[in-house]
């Protein structure tokens, strides 16, 4: 997996369909060593904060006893929420207790109430066991987990009348709670760094997780308004042995360009064949960009000499005597071919990654 950081700004969807279309997706990390190479990306940050691919799903509901082979068909689709249930509100009520009259609610995880653990014992008249004394959501699941199977699930509603008769009338936790953040692209990873008292959904819309770029806080997490703007990491994985282009929408001259994709990736992107011409020039998306061709009787920025030329009419012309550098053009009917710039114009850069 490589990180890229794109110094953009934009909201947290219109960064994840930016990096969808040039990448893999926004930035996955899944433990500390992934959160550190995210940050090596980062040269001179301009903004505090950068977007990676964590972000609240509100509605994903689930039970404690996950296996999916415990359960008949459609009997994990199974709810019961009284009216107006779940409501989340204030964002933090991500646990569900089972009331008086065998409706579910959402309510925070920190709250204590009775609760129903189940045991996995195959007598249907020793399964359900009403526990007593009170505690929050998480010690109640361990208890359950330790002493018994886990917390209850009702998989249906006759299981859901048995465990509202064994309540006897309690408020209870059963085994249904909502993992409420989730990454962009598929991952089963339960790494999170976020910051003290973070996510704190303050104003209960804080729905994106981003990334701390300096400070003290640099590297810590926190959960933002997806509609803030703010520069973002994307991340791709692997490559074919013949390498990927890259379009990276930030202006720069010849030299900075070169050296970020020296930095960063590989190098300047050189072109071999007219295949590789047309790729770049599809990668380029109608940009004038820098390719990796300098003057100094024309060599190509890494390490490679291939003989293809793909000029267009009477250049190189060097105008002024100082245009050291090839750039592809995009439009008009010089489309495709190169023609030879000033070092300290600036354009959008292609680069070869590692």
């Amino acid at each position: 997996r490589q990180y890229h950081f794109v110094g953009l700004e934009k909201s947290w969807t219109e960064a994840q369909s930016y990096c969808r279309e040039n990448y893999t997706d926004l930035a996955v990390i899944e433990n500390r060593e992934d959160n550190e190479q995210l940050l090596q990306t980062v040269r001179n940050p301009v903004q505090y904060t950068g977007w990676i691919g964590l972000y609240r799903d509100q509605w994903s509901w689930q039970w404690s006893m996950g296996n999916i082979h415990l359960y008949n068909q459609n009997e994990s689709n199974f709810t019961n929420w009284a009216t107006g249930q779940p409501e989340n509100n204030g964002g933090k009520e991500n646990c569900g207790i089972m009331a008086s009259r065998g409706l579910w609610h959402d309510y925070p995880c920190s709250c204590s109430f009775h609760f129903i653990c189940y045991q996995d014992s195959g007598d249907p008249a020793k399964r359900y066991f009403l526990i007593n004394a009170t505690a929050n959501f998480t010690a109640a699941q361990r208890y359950c987990r330790e002493h018994h199977t886990d917390l209850a699930s009702a998989r249906n509603r006759s299981e859901n009348e048995e465990v509202r008769l064994t309540a006897q009338g309690n408020y209870v936790w059963i085994g249904l709670f909502m993992e409420p953040w989730k990454w962009s692209s598929p991952s089963y990873s339960a790494f999170y760094n976020w910051d003290q008292n973070q996510p704190d959904n303050a104003g209960g819309n804080e729905n994106c997780a981003a990334l701390a770029l300096t400070g003290s806080t640099r590297g810590r997490w926190s959960d933002t308004d997806c509609a803030q703007r703010f520069p973002f990491f994307c991340f791709s994985e692997g490559r074919d042995s013949a390498g990927s282009y890259f379009v990276i929408e930030t202006n720069k001259n010849f030299t900075a360009a070169q050296r970020y994709c020296q930095e960063h990736h590989t190098d300047l992107a050189s072109v071999r064949n007219r295949s590789e011409n047309e790729e770049i020039r599809r990668t380029a998306r109608g940009n004038y960009v820098w390719i990796g061709l300098f003057v100094e009787h024309w060599k190509w920025s890494s390490p490679s000499n291939p003989a293809f030329r793909n000029w267009t009419d009477s250049v190189p012309d060097n105008v002024a005597g100082n245009e050291d550098c090839a750039s592809l053009l995009m439009t008009g009917s010089s489309a495709e071919y190169w023609n030879d710039t000033r070092l300290r114009s600036e354009a959008a850069l292609l680069l070869l990654p590692r």
